[in-house]
């Protein structure tokens, strides 16, 4: 069996089990604090003179990642790929950072200053280590069942959360200093990887489509407007540290509430596309029509317009805005990343894999930086916030806008098959042969796509109703698609790519 069966097939293994799904959503809960604010020895001996600020780190683990992933990219299979050496590697990574943490602690108990080194070894460890478990969270999720992918990346974001609330009072009650819950969910992460089940196959791209021009320009355009949106409240919370002396939180309620009404607004769109059993993010990713992202998208632009509009005179508010949406930006621009990635060829998924986990990172470089300037308290460093905002709030209502021309210009989700039939008949055997289907699937496919219903099928095949019935669920899984629709875009992407 092919390598893109293989994994085909560890998916639908997985499919009717609740373990694969819940394992996967507490190891990207424990992987998430890598990209939300990222701790530094320097938050543990602040006093040292040459501890030096979480700018100068986050810079440096930025520029690790990007080497790390550069030079895994140009390996054979090297970003689409876990091995066994890379799973060991992985391993070695974490003990190492065990390692660091628990000399960190012993230093601090003992009052002693740590030398130099450990503060510039620790990053280039957490960067080497966050580009090993990026990849293998997505295998992880891989090994899911399809539809459950946005479900399970936005619960992992609400297990994150509460997580990171208990481990601060779990420190305390067993007398540790407490510099974050970073250190101790990304060691987990690192131990949870251990457990994760093991990808038959090398692939991670499964290669459901091949991409139109339009729809790649699609998905491009989501990644700009998710990029805008971080980049904007990356610079705001970053000036708003720095003018509220290193406080993040407002000590309001507000932006909770603001959260979880943002949390359940992208619940219920998860479920309603779920109970239509449609793999509905994966699908918008793909370069469909979606509801979700757009009002998504909507709703971000809007925020946008809040914080050039209301800050600083109204500077909490708008902290309470960008506070509960800015991990919720992460983590989906991540999921849009994930689904691309597996969708396109190898070649635009290395890169794809590598842009967005790193471009999540580089924006905390930008909140570090503005946290660290001077002039986090006068005018001009308000001024400066809003005009970017504002720049950016109309660039991102441009882009929303080509997004549904372009949706609505071409990718219509309910188009039929167009062409001769020659071009026809070549898609479909060209599918068949990748998706390694029998002679007889083929034949149920290619009349699917035309249209014809199974009791026409069954009488132009000779063939029972019960038979063609069966034939169409096996291609269904093999194709990874859910509906007869679904079947039809994957035929008409094959044509159109010709």
């Amino acid at each position: 069996m092919s390598s893109m069966g293989l994994m085909q097939h560890s998916i639908l293994q997985s499919e009717g089990s609740w373990k694969t799904p819940l394992m996967t959503l507490f190891a990207l809960a424990l992987y998430w604090p890598l990209f939300m604010l990222p701790l530094f020895p320097g938050e543990f001996f602040p006093q040292l003179p040459y501890a030096s600020s979480n700018f100068t780190y986050s810079l440096l683990l930025f520029l690790v990642m990007l080497s790390g992933s550069l030079v895994l990219a140009r390996c054979p299979n090297g970003l689409i790929s876990f091995s066994r050496s890379a799973q060991v590697a992985l391993c070695m990574l974490a003990l190492i950072l065990l390692a660091f943490v628990v000399l960190l602690l012993v230093f601090q108990k003992v009052g002693a200053n740590p030398p130099l080194i450990l503060f510039w070894l620790y990053p280039v460890v957490v960067g080497l280590y966050g580009v090993f478990l990026g990849v293998r969270m997505m295998f992880a999720l891989a090994c899911c069942e399809e539809r459950l992918h946005a479900a399970i990346v936005l619960g992992s974001l609400l297990v994150s959360f509460v997580v990171g609330a208990i481990i601060p009072s779990v420190l305390q009650v067993c007398g540790l200093p407490y510099a974050g819950a970073n250190y101790p969910m990304l060691l987990a992460a690192g131990g949870f990887a251990q457990i994760l089940p093991k990808p038959d196959a090398k692939v991670l791209n499964v290669g459901l489509q091949s991409y139109t021009k339009r729809a790649f320009a699609r998905n491009m355009l989501l990644v700009l407007m998710f990029a805008c949106y971080l980049f904007v409240s990356d610079m705001f919370m970053g000036s708003y540290v720095s003018r509220s002396s290193g406080v993040w939180f407002t000590g309001d309620a507000l932006h909770l509430i603001i959260g979880f009404a943002l949390y359940a607004v992208c619940s219920i769109g998860i479920f309603v596309e779920y109970r239509k059993e449609r793999s509905s993010l994966s699908r918008s990713a793909s370069g469909a029509s979606s509801f979700f992202w757009g009002s998504f998208m909507l709703l971000l632009t809007i925020f946008l317009y809040c914080i050039a509009l209301l800050n600083p005179v109204h500077v909490g508010l708008c902290a309470e805005i960008v506070l509960p949406s800015l991990p919720l930006a992460m983590v989906l621009l991540w999921l849009l990343g994930f689904e691309w990635a597996r969708r396109s060829d190898r070649k635009i998924a290395q890169y794809i894999t590598v842009a967005i986990p790193l471009s999540i990172v580089g924006m905390n470089v930008v909140a570090d930086a503005f946290g660290t300037m001077p002039f986090g308290n006068s005018g001009f460093m308000a001024n400066t916030v809003n005009a970017v905002a504002l720049a950016m709030a109309f660039l991102m209502a441009f882009f929303f806008f080509l997004w549904m021309i372009l949706g609505v210009g071409g990718i219509n989700p309910q188009r039929g098959i167009e062409g001769t039939s020659d071009e026809q008949e070549e898609a479909v055997r060209r599918l068949s042969s990748q998706y390694d289907l029998t002679q007889r699937e083929c034949d149920v496919m290619r009349l699917l796509s035309k249209g014809h219903t199974q009791k026409r099928i069954a009488q132009d095949l000779g063939l029972s109703i019960n038979s063609v019935q069966t034939y169409a669920k096996s291609l269904y899984r093999k194709m990874g698609v859910h509906s007869r629709q679904d079947l039809i875009d994957l035929v008409c992407d094959a044509k159109e790519n010709e």
